[in-house]
């Protein structure tokens, strides 16, 4: 089942090969994080200003791993771009301009209100500054850890050291411009960027069932203590107390083990799901390969509407159902339309 699984895959427009297990989880945590923008985004007034949603056990349970996967995958798959000629102005194409294109509409958002309520001064400028690294912020992480392994690969070799050195090195980085969610996911990105480079096969041998238990059992043990401390967003990451220490540890540890569990469960499920449910299949792998659009988009829809649609709402799970659905259609249908036009997927899409 492992080498059928492995080829399958499907065509890019680009004549690329795209494996399409690997857009299958995009797609899942993707959609995950869309339910979980929703729960906080689209629950209401309450819901939002109080921070109600970090104690809510499926809010937490999404945030626990989603970005974290991501990550891995984006390391995973960056082993072969890394070696290709023209990585930086690959990058400036792919992540630099489209994210500086799309920041847009929020720093210019930001410099309007100072102008109209007449505080417009040089700390707009410092503001826009860091509204510009906030927004998409994972777009400028993954640009963060993409550059470090470019030079530790170009440079050092790959030396595990050096990059053991480097993540010990960036924990005491000043908690300035979110630097410390760049901070987060480079373990993540060098570890799926290994992975692929250096692959541990020993694995393959083991029983299949006892690893799916054992990862199953391991993050359930591990999220049982989950708390809204180890949020990211709540408590940053930093050497500043035994507790931060723990913190730190614990939310590296439970991002790692819900990301492998995510990726080996839809490892061994997708041929299943691709056969019996297909249209399922087809679904969640369609939102895997448009996942740049719908995070962009979905973000911009959390900071302008959707909170003013659900000001009266409470938590209802049937309606962030209906929100999430709403909202990846609208993201698609962003998509669709940036994609007709070529000047508009490449300077919005990086051409993807």
């Amino acid at each position: 089942m492992g080498k059928q699984f492995l080829d399958q895959s499907v065509s890019q427009p680009t004549g690329g090969k795209r494996i399409a297990w690997i857009d299958f989880v995009r797609g899942l945590i993707i959609i995950l994080m869309v339910f979980g923008h929703n729960i906080q985004y689209g629950s209401g007034d309450t819901m939002l200003a109080n921070k109600l949603f970090l104690n809510n056990k499926v809010f937490q349970f999404i945030y626990s791993f989603h970005m974290p996967c991501l990550m891995i995958l984006s390391g995973y798959l960056f082993e072969h771009t890394v070696t290709k000629q023209g990585f930086w102005r690959n990058r400036f194409r792919t992540i630099i301009i489209p994210t500086l294109c799309w920041s847009v509409i929020p720093v210019a958002g930001l410099v309007a209100g100072h102008v109209l309520s007449h505080t417009f001064s040089l700390h707009s400028f410092i503001d826009a500054f860091a509204t510009l690294l906030a927004y998409y912020w994972f777009l400028w992480a993954l640009l963060f850890c993409s550059a470090i392994v470019w030079l530790v690969h170009t440079m050092l070799k790959d030396s595990i050291l050096c990059y053991c050195l480097i993540g010990v090195i960036l924990m005491f980085v000043p908690l300035k411009y979110n630097l410390y969610q760049w901070i987060y996911m480079y373990p993540y990105f060098v570890l799926g960027y290994l992975y692929k480079k250096k692959p541990f096969k020993k694995w393959k041998n083991w029983n299949r069932h006892l690893i799916t238990v054992s990862l199953i059992g391991a993050f359930a043990l591990l999220f049982a203590f989950y708390h809204s401390d180890f949020f990211i967003y709540t408590t940053g990451i930093t050497v500043r107390s035994m507790r931060q220490l723990f913190i730190d540890l614990y939310r590296y540890i439970i991002g790692f083990a819900g990301s492998v569990m995510i990726i080996w469960l839809v490892y061994q499920l997708y041929p299943y799901i691709e056969s019996k449910a297909p249209a399922v299949s087809k679904t969640v792998v369609y939102c895997g390969r448009v996942s740049l659009t719908i995070y962009i988009v979905d973000v911009l829809l959390n900071s302008y509407v959707l909170p003013q649609i659900t000001k009266g709402f409470t938590l209802n799970y049937g309606i962030t159902i209906i929100e999430t659905l709403a909202v990846l259609l609208f993201c698609t249908a962003v998509d669709w339309g940036i994609r007709r036009f070529p000047v508009t997927r490449r300077i919005l899409l990086g051409s993807r």
